[in-house]
């Protein structure tokens, strides 16, 4: 199995972090793609309003660069301030203010949203794990935000 996250890395020290998540056995549950980009379904707008209004429910949490694509989204997340409460976090032990506590109230949120608004059926739209990189230099993040902005037009089939 391989490893989603550096061990004993602390996910609550400030940081960029390129985020990918895969839709549910990855469907095109959040658009289409078109020969002009992507245009998202009412799930996909759902995916991308929650996503932008992250900021105000992880207070340690901002939002940088982010495309919802029809069966993954990618974007950078940003981890503001260090916190010296220092339990570690695994299954069922959340720590307020870490990145993966932010991913996974996400994911909780257009899960909620997806059930009550579009009556999506399945458990969950999202894959069960999400891939993570650390972004370590300002090279390296221009560089993905290229890649975010300019996914659409290297995906259109």
């Amino acid at each position: 199995m391989t490893r989603l996250r550096i061990p004993d890395y602390d996910y609550r020290q400030p940081n960029a972090f390129f985020v990918t998540i895969l839709a549910f056995h990855r469907q095109d549950l959040f658009g289409i793609q078109t020969s002009s980009g992507i245009a998202t379904n009412r799930l996909g707008d759902i995916v991308h309003a929650i996503w932008h209004e992250t900021p105000a429910h992880q207070h340690n949490i901002q939002t940088d660069a982010f495309i919802v694509m029809p069966n993954h989204v990618h974007g950078i997340l940003w981890t503001m301030e260090a916190y010296s409460d220092h339990r570690p976090e695994g299954f069922g032990n959340p720590v307020a203010h870490s990145l993966p506590t932010a991913i996974r109230s996400f994911k909780s949120a257009v899960t909620r949203a997806a059930h009550r608004d579009c009556g999506f059926e399945p458990a969950s739209p999202w894959q069960p794990r999400y891939w993570l990189h650390i972004i370590r230099t300002e090279a390296r993040l221009n560089r993905i935000r290229h890649y975010i902005e300019t996914n659409p037009q290297r995906s259109y089939r």
